[in-house]
């Protein structure tokens, strides 16, 4: 087994060859592998690898990730020091065999390639950011970036847009975004919600401490999307949060998009005999109805209390599903004789692209409205704005201007006006009634 088949040969990276055939005999996929090789030039300075599984689960997934484990605990190339595991998720290695090339790799090149299972911290350009940035190597994205062009080469409705390492109208985007973010007003009696378990609050105590200390993180995109702390920070935080701008702090609110991967299906119905059907589904989604009418279709002993609980079940049932079966959907089964039209659609996606690769598209879809066009135009406008998913936060100030910029942009991508709104705190809402 050669080695460049694992390692590209531009960094230069030396293994033993015992590892590289472990890494071959364990099927330890290329991507993973480089990264170990990364992590490897390390012995000779600290005499040992360490990584932490949940970051290479983020990464590259926990099947590739549990193979890599399986090589370094079996293979007898490796001894396991547990003694120096302070994280749970981490897990540090002495290489048993000998290798004296190790010690050529100076300290000062060993951090110049730094893989994602030992990040560092960049100096923020504030003195007390609420968020901060990692450095992610260069050369996985890039590798990345081949894949998506070599996705996008087989389906045309899909954008060729991708950030190669930091830098890039996206990246810059973002991290403007979260700099301008202000949490130290906020205080754990704020976020208090009776409605949840203590466990619940908990969670977001230590969340909210940890964004005050400064949160320490890795902005990255996958499927187009952009992830960062807020993607899974829990709104009763987020309704909190302020934004500072034009010299000012002022509170930060959410425009996004009503029933996002609806809208962004129904707007693949340009066939002739698809338009009523298509002009019937866009005024229940302009009115927000949508649900609503979908509720009506099931027997009033199957019906939703819960217009979350009937979204997340119609998005399981209707667009991800996997169980085929009718008697598990019964929504699906509903839906498609009044829908018939855009069931056939979602049926034949699903049975060209599968769960996983729809998801991925969708996302994609919705990344080239929210992300490379909305975001980094509003970026260049000067106003900060951070992407969550199918929402940006943005300035309370500006909301109403950046409502009107997605509203363009989305009639020019989808072809008619989808279901907006800005999403205020409870207390604004009362504040404006």
């Amino acid at each position: 087994m050669r080695l460049k088949k694992y390692v590209p040969a531009d960094l230069k990276i030396k293994l033993p060859e015992d590892v590289v055939q472990a890494l071959a005999d364990f099927g330890v996929s290329s991507e993973i592998a480089t990264e170990f090789a990364i992590e490897f030039r390390r012995i000779g300075r600290r005499g040992y690898i360490s990584f932490n599984t949940r970051r290479l689960d983020d990464a590259f997934g926990s099947v590739d990730r549990k193979k890599l484990k399986k090589m370094l605990n079996t293979s007898g190339l490796f001894k396991l020091t547990r003694e120096a595991c302070k994280d749970s998720n981490s897990r540090q290695y002495q290489y048993l065999g000998d290798w004296s090339e190790a010690d050529e790799f100076s300290e000062d090149e060993c951090k110049l390639d730094c893989a994602p299972t030992d990040i560092s911290l960049k100096d923020a350009p504030t003195e007390r950011p609420t968020m901060k940035t990692f450095v992610v190597l260069a050369h996985r994205f890039y590798d990345r970036y081949l894949q998506w062009v070599e996705y996008v080469s087989r389906d045309p409705d899909l954008s060729l847009c991708f950030d190669v390492g930091r830098d890039g109208p996206v990246g810059d985007a973002v991290r403007d975004g979260l700099e301008a973010l202000r949490v130290d007003h906020v205080t754990e009696s704020n976020i208090d919600d009776p409605d949840l378990t203590w466990s619940q609050r908990e969670s977001h105590r230590n969340t909210l401490r940890r964004m005050k200390d400064g949160v320490r993180h890795l902005v990255r995109r996958i499927r187009g999307r952009c992830y960062h702390p807020l993607t899974s920070c829990p709104k009763t935080i987020r309704s909190h949060l302020k934004m500072f701008f034009k010299g000012r702090t002022e509170r930060a609110v959410c425009v996004d998009m009503s029933a996002t991967y609806l809208t962004l299906l129904v707007s693949s119905l340009n066939k002739p005999e698809q338009e009523y059907e298509q002009l019937r589904l866009i005024n229940l989604i302009q009115e927000g109805q949508f649900y609503g009418s979908v509720n009506e279709l099931l027997p009033e002993e199957k019906r939703y209390k819960d217009p979350g609980e009937l979204k997340k079940e119609f998005q399981r049932q209707c667009i991800f599903w996997r169980d085929g079966r009718i008697s598990r959907r019964p929504i699906w089964e509903a839906f498609r004789v009044k829908f018939p039209m855009l069931c056939g659609l979602i049926q034949e996606k699903h049975d060209k692209l599968g769960v996983t690769r729809l998801s991925d598209w969708l996302m994609r879809k919705e990344s080239s409205i929210f992300v490379e066009k909305a975001m980094v135009g509003i970026n260049r406008a000067g106003i900060p704005v951070v992407p969550i998913h199918d929402a940006l936060m943005v300035p309370e100030s500006v909301a109403e201007w950046v409502h009107g910029v997605l509203v363009q942009i989305a009639v020019d991508a989808l072809g008619f006006t989808p279901r907006f709104k800005i999403e205020r705190a409870p207390s604004m809402v009362a504040a404006c009634a």
